[in-house]
């Protein structure tokens, strides 16, 4: 019984998208097993907070750059038009940390 090229290409093909899936996997559990800072609080003082926090974070996680934080909330509400700023906030900083991740 011979094995052809065509079919061992196949398996390693099919093996790597294993392996890529596995991993995405694992990175995809790793960040969400993190803390979020989410604007939970009853009052809108705490709302206020909580989205000033994660302003931060998306600010400090751009290096300081006001406005590429901006331009990323903006882009995340454009894509999922019906979410809170403070999601926005969120997903960017989510965003981010994947494509980083992706360039490591």
């Amino acid at each position: 019984m011979e094995i052809s090229s065509t079919e061992i290409v196949v398996l390693l093909v099919g093996a790597s998208m294993w392996l890529i899936g596995r991993r995405a996997a694992q990175k995809q559990k790793k960040s969400t097993g993190r803390a979020r800072v989410t604007p939970a609080g009853k009052s809108p003082r705490d709302r206020q907070a909580a989205n000033s926090e994660l302003t931060r974070r998306l600010k400090q996680a751009c290096f300081g750059d006001r406005l590429k934080a901006d331009r990323l909330i903006q882009y995340e509400k454009k894509r999922a038009p019906g979410i809170t700023h403070a999601e926005a906030i969120q997903r960017a900083l989510e965003r981010l940390e994947i494509d980083r991740g992706r360039h490591n």
